[in-house]
């Protein structure tokens, strides 16, 4: 049977097509896992630097707290936390690509040592639950960027919008805070 000239073009026509749409799939999955990839790089980068950082930030906020309960100058763990949060605003400054919706939860951890030093000579509890107020934030951010960073992807919406709220807490509680 000799295949008639019209249909063969149409033929080579259609399985160039077919060829070109697989090629397409192709490289759309490989770019996205590129993509997914090339997020979990940049956040290995700054994750060890970054997660160092928050943890002393609390530490240092915790061992604050307790040294003026204790009638124990505060200024050399105020001076650590500083540093840390100067690190954690450059580090911030570094994701918030890759992790949007962070931004507020590293500028207010970046700013615990000046909010807790403040609240700390006041009486009542507002230091307590201002200290609270940053373990809550900094858990919920170190959740996030452990499922962004094995998953390769950003932080879903709510995540993102937990962390905002969380953030957004602690800023009420420092407008909130009682004065001298």
């Amino acid at each position: 049977m000799k295949l008639d000239p019209g249909i063969a073009i149409v033929l080579a026509a259609i399985l160039a097509a077919l060829v070109s749409l697989v090629a397409l799939i192709v490289t759309v999955v490989v770019s996205w896992r590129a993509e997914d990839d090339l997020r979990t790089a940049i956040l290995a980068l700054y994750l060890e630097k970054h997660s160092e950082d928050v943890y002393m930030v609390i530490a240092c906020v915790l061992i604050m707290c307790e040294c003026s309960e204790n009638g124990q100058d505060t200024k050399k763990w105020q001076d650590r936390v500083k540093t840390a949060g100067i690190r954690i605003d450059e580090t911030r400054r570094k994701v918030c690509y890759c992790l949007p919706g962070f931004d507020s939860g590293f500028r207010q951890l970046s700013l615990a040592s000046d909010h807790i030093a403040t609240l700390i000579p006041i009486p009542g509890d507002a230091s307590d639950m201002l200290l609270r107020a940053y373990q809550v934030l900094t858990k919920r951010i170190n959740e996030s960027i452990t499922v962004s960073y094995r998953s390769g992807k950003p932080p879903k919406l709510w995540r993102q919008w937990s962390v905002e709220r969380l953030a957004m807490e602690v800023v009420q509680l420092w407008k909130d805070r009682p004065n001298r």
